[in-house]
């Protein structure tokens, strides 16, 4: 499982690390604000990934498939209208983000005082946009040639060049936000050239060629086939944001935007280890499910539910005992924020260990082939629960009523899962009373 789960996870970590790194150098030498500004600035950039997930996925999968049977020239087609779909899309979020900025952070959550931070920082991060959703997406299709350590270096590579540049271009030449902004651009182009270039290398078995990059909608409509249920779920996250950075700004001000960019970066660093696990888990339950392992298949989805529920639970513990710890990698000096933030992350994380078995759910059952049931599980938690509870429990409990949002969802959601996860469990049980190879 480990071995399936490394590169995945490795990769995930690197593209997160983008926007972490950003907000651990702005909250050290520029301050509390700063990271306001990046954190409304956040759901542009969540909205560059879910278009890369919409053309990624949906292409690597078309990809894979051909290459399976045999047809590299199909593959080649699919792969070029990837790229011809990376140029306009990369083009109309550089445009769009450009003449409609301010709109767009102002329904993000931004204030008149948090404006200007937020406008300097993506102000210079729209202009990267072809080049952070070249990378981001040629992950996936380079993972479909069955080269995921490449993959993974794709990421790895941009992450550390930004921690390299933040610190040049912050601490060295004191250029403030703007340069956290500079040193992720750049650091996206150098790792969409790295991703470019595999099409040049003796690894792939596929050629970019322009005689393939050719508008076509019966391409365009089996990608969306594809594409669009982790679109939708990358989209829901990001209206999730602007709505949460609403709520938390009015209910506590400014500081409150500053804190919710510290919870979520570390939100992003307790749930990587578990992304990995399930990143892991999905093609394990597939292939196993698939050759007619069915109680192999349940063993792998219960020790992927142990790790998760095991690693949650140590979590949670250490987010109660050791909160401040964990704040004051991204503040210096201001026990505002500190006390601010060490309360959301206990009263928000309160629910986490429930949370162990609905991200295992997830990737349970897209590797059961219930794509439909797993998307309709996740945007669950992050849309039908989760709202309704931002909107009215800050009514009673004022700011509280945001961090304690997540912990009810938490554990709504986790139980939800629990009945598909049970139920799906029980199938397969009985499934393999009644073949061969129902014990492995």
């Amino acid at each position: 499982m480990l071995s399936f789960a490394l590169p995945a996870m490795t990769g995930i970590l690197a593209h997160a690390l983008y926007n972490i790194v950003d907000r651990l150098f702005v909250g050290h030498w520029v301050g509390p604000s700063a990271i306001a500004g990046i954190i409304v600035a956040f759901p542009f950039m969540l909205a560059i990934s879910a278009v890369g997930n919409f053309i990624g996925v949906g292409s690597a999968t078309l990809i894979s498939l051909a290459l399976g049977a045999g047809r590299r020239g199909r593959a080649e087609r699919f792969l070029g209208f990837a790229f011809l779909l990376l140029a306009v899309a990369g083009s109309l979020l550089t445009l769009g983000g450009w003449f409609f900025l301010e709109p767009l952070l102002w329904a993000s959550g931004a204030s008149p005082t948090i404006l200007p931070y937020a406008r300097e920082y993506t102000g210079v991060i729209v202009w990267g946009s072809l080049f952070s959703l070249t990378a981001f997406t040629c992950n996936s299709l380079i993972r479909a040639e069955g080269a995921p350590y490449f993959a993974m270096m794709t990421l790895v590579l941009g992450a550390l060049t930004n921690v390299v540049l933040d610190a040049l271009f912050i601490i060295v030449w004191g250029m403030g936000i703007q340069g956290a902004a500079l040193a992720t651009v750049i650091s996206q182009m150098i790792s969409a050239a790295w991703a470019v270039s595999f099409y040049f290398r003796r690894q792939s078995t596929l050629r970019l060629r322009w005689t393939k990059f050719r508008p076509r909608w019966s391409l365009l409509r089996r990608v969306a086939s594809v594409g669009i249920p982790p679109f939708l779920m990358e989209v829901s996250f990001t209206v999730l944001m602007g709505v949460f950075n609403h709520m938390a700004r009015r209910y506590g001000g400014d500081m409150a935007l500053a804190s919710v960019g510290i919870f979520f970066s570390i939100d992003t660093l307790l749930f990587l280890p578990v992304l990995g696990v399930g990143e892991g888990i999905q093609p394990l339950v597939g292939y196993n499910y698939g050759a007619g392992y069915y109680r192999r298949t349940v063993i792998t989805a219960h020790l992927g539910t142990a790790l998760c529920t095991a690693f949650f639970t140590m979590s949670t513990l250490a987010v109660q005992f050791f909160p401040e710890i964990m704040v004051m990698a991204f503040t210096r000096g201001d026990d505002g924020l500190l006390a601010m933030t060490v309360r959301a992350m206990r009263l928000g994380y309160m629910g986490l260990p429930c949370v162990g078995i609905y991200m295992v759910a997830v990737f349970f059952l897209q590797g059961l082939g219930k794509a439909t049931t797993s998307m309709a599980l996740s945007l669950s938690r992050q849309i039908f629960i989760i709202f309704p509870l931002l909107i009215f429990l800050p009514r009673f409990w004022g700011l509280d009523g945001v961090w304690v949002s997540f912990a009810i969802s938490d554990v709504v959601g986790g139980a939800m899962a629990a009945l598909f996860y049970g139920a799906e469990c029980r199938r397969l049980r009985r499934l393999g009373e009644g073949t061969e190879n129902g014990d492995g």
